[in-house]
């Protein structure tokens, strides 16, 4: 008898486990989705990744800091929008690329 009593104990031990397992998973995958909305589409559905969020519909990342401001939704650029704009400003370390965007600017006032 206190076999078998040893054997349903350690069955529904298992099973226990394996739900605190499961529902700390669940938890888990959750808690990734907060209160933040991706400003481009609207959508709640946002993964929380630390700093900043995801928006796998638009696949775009927000910082947090800019989405916790006071600048309205349709000014709030992504981290690859900003990505974009300071590559800009890498590309005028390059002389020949500088004299390229002021003949461009020049060429712009001319018209």
């Amino acid at each position: 008898m206190s076999l078998l009593f040893s054997i349903v104990c350690n069955d529904n031990f298992i099973f226990t486990v394996a739900l605190v397992l499961v529902n700390s998973i669940i938890i888990s995958h959750l808690s990734f989705y907060m209160e933040y909305h991706c400003p481009r589409c609207s959508s709640e559905d946002v993964l929380d990744k630390g700093e900043v969020i995801y928006c796998p519909q638009c696949n775009l990342h927000f910082a947090k800091d800019s989405l916790n401001s006071d600048i309205d939704d349709k000014n709030i650029l992504s981290v690859e929008e900003m990505d974009e704009f300071l590559d800009l400003f890498e590309d005028l370390k390059d002389n020949k690329k500088v004299r390229h965007f002021g003949k461009y600017l020049d060429d712009d006032t001319d018209s």
